[in-house]
């Protein structure tokens, strides 16, 4: 009865929290269209002779979450990792922790679902990474649009594979692979735990932060991208953890256990130095 009781508790509990946190935040439920991919001249040439129509576009369903006020608000677009976007964000988004953190900070939060629109189970593998920087871009452009955003503050923030396409998505490049109306570029990258297979050129400030235990993201390759990008691009900050793992501020991650093939484990030390060196990243990019 004693165990039943406390249990009620619990969840009445937590449910308490997730409406103060809800109520502490605007969300909204809102859609978007993924970037479209430059098709090159010769495959134009070809549709065009063939008469085919464009491919439709692929709609994402994502949440914004912003502070209370009128704003505009700088912004921050969140890219999930191989698991997709979780079930217990979708029932209550602004008690999300990273959520509730950066709108505590004073800036709008765009999440979204890069899996269910396309079909994809939880996965891992470069295919996917170049939808998931596709996905970021239409985030940007969608944000461009909204009164209620800065549109010149919009930083890219990823976990794990979103990590990579952060940091994708602010790599200077030869060509740009989107069509994109104007010129819209993010302000800033923050990338957790991402595999750094990057050039480490960047158009835009970055945050790394990796575990020195990342049995899936090597430090050293992070390490390389960094001392290969001195003195070219934007600065490029690494933030590695003794000790930690992969998934290092995931509280759910309580024992270590393993997924997708390698091991992820919750540092608890990691996470909240972390949580500052993010905050203080935003604001000196800001």
């Amino acid at each position: 009865m004693r165990r039943r009781l406390l249990a009620a508790v619990l969840v009445g509990l937590i449910a308490a929290i997730s409406n103060v946190a809800c109520q502490a935040a605007s969300i909204e439920q809102v859609r978007f269209a993924s970037a479209r991919t430059k098709l090159g001249p010769l495959t134009a040439r070809s549709a065009l002779k063939a008469n085919e129509p464009a491919p439709p576009d692929v709609i994402l369903d994502g949440y914004l979450v912003k502070p209370e006020g009128r704003g505009p608000f700088p912004a921050v677009v969140l890219l999930h990792g191989c698991s997709g976007l979780q079930a217990s964000f979708r029932r209550a988004p602004a008690a999300s922790r990273w959520i509730e953190d950066l709108v505590t900070w004073g800036y709008a939060v765009l999440a979204f679902d890069s899996f269910t629109a396309r079909g994809f189970t939880p996965i891992c593998s470069r295919e996917v990474e170049f939808y998931r920087v596709a996905d970021a871009f239409g985030a940007l452009a969608f944000l461009t649009t909204r009164h209620d955003v800065v549109a010149s503050k919009i930083t890219v923030l990823g976990f794990s594979s979103g990590g990579i396409a952060a940091l994708s998505a602010v790599e200077q490049r030869d060509h740009e692979p989107f069509e994109l109306s104007g010129d819209l570029h993010f302000n800033a990258a923050i990338a957790f735990s991402p595999v750094c297979i990057s050039e480490g050129i960047m158009g835009a400030p970055a945050l790394v932060l990796v575990g020195e235990l990342d049995d899936w993201s090597p430090v050293a390759r992070c390490q390389f991208m960094v001392a290969d990008s001195a003195a070219r691009g934007a600065p490029i900050k690494l933030v590695v953890y003794p000790g930690a793992a992969h998934d290092f501020g995931d509280a759910a991650l309580r024992p270590l256990r393993q997924r997708f093939g390698h091991f992820s484990a919750y540092n608890r030390a990691a996470a909240e130095d972390a949580i500052a060196q993010v905050k203080a990243f935003l604001a000196r990019t800001r």
